[in-house]
């Protein structure tokens, strides 16, 4: 499986936090998936479960928003977050049951990330952010604001992850670090996380992590890769990664003689 985390800070953005293991059918893993897509001018998708799956609900809630702002001739920035949401759902379980059961039997996890067009946090001049959690088979849409930490995957799965993140969403640092640094929290809480996986290291999740930050102006994408301790002044790049099920096939074939057919993440 991953661990993909959202998280909708109360400055204004949002915080997506991703690993990029990939677990295929025998067992094997790879380092090699990006499972964090930008789906409009406000709002990212991470997806964990079946990869397959994963990806194909990528693809239909980006033509279902393009379409959308389309046909009611306005910019896809003003679509309204929580709408899509709550709309999502039928959606969502009739793709999910379109596909084989042996792909279904690896479920499907969806974090949506943003922040609101229009909408701000209270009295604050900062847009107000939100993470929806759908989960298989029903994807019934839960939604959470104000600061919570949001899990899917694997790590949700694991207590000393959890009570990580717990002690995390207390720590009065994240707060701090906003005065020192813009964005300073996410950041802080992405390296954080970080620590946590190389210290209580899984097979099925990396400890290279991707971050993406959302807001109003933009949608950022950075990475955190591993030191090399021998060599201080290097750092492990990003492996290439698949943003595509034809990609993932052929970074997947160019690695392993098993079938990219049933992968997780």
């Amino acid at each position: 499986m991953t661990w993909v985390i959202g998280r909708p800070g109360i400055f204004g953005y949002a915080l997506g936090i991703s690993d990029i293991r990939v677990t295929l059918s025998d067992g094997s893993t790879h380092d090699c998936l990006q499972k964090i897509y930008q789906i409009s001018p406000l709002m990212v998708i991470g997806f964990a479960g079946s990869v397959k799956i994963g990806f194909e609900i990528v693809n239909q809630f980006i033509l279902g928003i393009r379409k959308s702002s389309e046909e009611q001739s306005f910019d896809p920035r003003f679509v309204d977050p929580i709408f899509i949401a709550k709309q999502s759902t039928g959606g969502l379980s009739l793709l999910f049951n379109s596909f084989e059961e042996r792909e279904k039997n690896a479920r499907s996890e969806i974090l949506l990330i943003g922040v609101h067009p229009t909408i701000n946090d209270g009295a604050a001049p900062w847009a107000k952010a939100f993470v929806v959690k759908f989960v298989s088979p029903d994807f019934k849409p839960h939604i959470y604001t104000s600061n919570s930490i949001v899990p899917i995957g694997s790590g949700a799965n694991i207590p000393l992850f959890n009570k990580e993140l717990d002690n995390l969403q207390k720590d009065i640092r994240l707060l701090e670090s906003e005065t020192m640094i813009q964005e300073g929290s996410g950041l802080l809480l992405a390296n954080q996380i970080s620590e946590v996986i190389k210290k209580n290291p899984q097979d099925s999740i990396s400890d290279l992590l991707q971050i993406c930050i959302v807001k109003r102006d933009g949608i950022r994408m950075g990475s955190i890769t591993r030191e090399i301790i021998s060599k201080p002044d290097t750092s492990e790049v990003m492996p290439p990664l698949a943003k595509s099920w034809a990609e993932c096939l052929r970074l997947i074939n160019s690695k392993s003689a098993t079938s990219c057919d049933y992968a997780t993440c």
